[in-house]
């Protein structure tokens, strides 16, 4: 009809196209992903390297650090630090837990980061930025800081595993209570037991605190008697 646009199915050749496209764009993330993630490797470990380098001599030239055979435990322990707070804030955004403990560790990366910053320039070029006194605090802060940080990930860990737990183990499923005995099942219980004595049957469901008349329990004993008396005949 003249005046309505036609909406032509597409072509086979727009598929092939458009699965093509898909492929490159797909090829062209990898080698994006590849690059930056070889980068980051590559900054990391050359980073590192300098930085336990720089470090390392600082605990030469300061004795008061560690002792000779364990100075390389000083730069060890700085620079993992970084590590382990990175990770802790690695693995909150990846969960999507972000929260208080998520800043308190960026804030610790963040002053370990500095301090190591410090430290390079200064052994770099001898002008003391980080007081000589406080350089041998620095293995125990940092001691006392991780264990918290570590610990407080752990007991989230285990709290997380607990629910889980909890949530695939089944609960279970009380019996349903029998209901109560009826009326007439306790008049027909205290009559089996007294013989069909009415006084004796209305002493005893007085005492057991069931309240009944006696027309009631003269109606029970006669269907007893009638139903009784309808077996001896068959």
């Amino acid at each position: 009809m003249p005046g309505v646009a036609s909406t032509a199915p597409p072509t086979t050749d727009g598929h092939h196209e458009a699965a093509r496209l898909a492929i490159i764009e797909r090829r062209l993330l990898l080698v994006i992903q590849s690059l930056v993630f070889g980068g980051v490797i590559v900054l990391t470990v050359g980073a590192g390297a300098l930085s336990w380098s720089h470090l390392t001599h600082i605990a030469v030239t300061n004795g008061h650090i560690a002792p000779r055979g364990l100075q390389f435990v000083f730069p060890t322990i700085v620079d993992r630090f970084m590590v382990m707070g990175s990770g802790v804030v690695v693995r909150h955004a990846l969960t999507d837990e972000l929260g208080g403990r998520t800043w308190y560790a960026g804030v610790l990366v963040g002053a370990t980061a500095s301090l190591s910053i410090c430290l390079n320039i200064q052994d770099s070029t001898g002008r003391a930025i980080v007081p000589g006194w406080m350089l041998p605090g620095i293995a125990p802060a940092l001691y006392m800081l991780g264990t918290e940080l570590g610990l407080a990930e752990l007991r989230l860990l285990m709290r997380k595993l607990r629910a889980r737990i909890l949530a695939a183990t089944p609960v279970p499923v009380a019996p349903p209570e029998p209901p109560p005995p009826s009326k007439k099942d306790v008049v027909l219980a205290v009559l089996a037991e007294t013989g069909g004595n009415v006084k004796t049957a209305l002493e005893r469901l007085s005492a057991r605190g069931v309240s009944v008349d006696r027309s009631y329990v003269y109606e029970i004993r006669r269907e007893l008697g009638s139903s009784a008396g309808e077996r001896r005949s068959t």
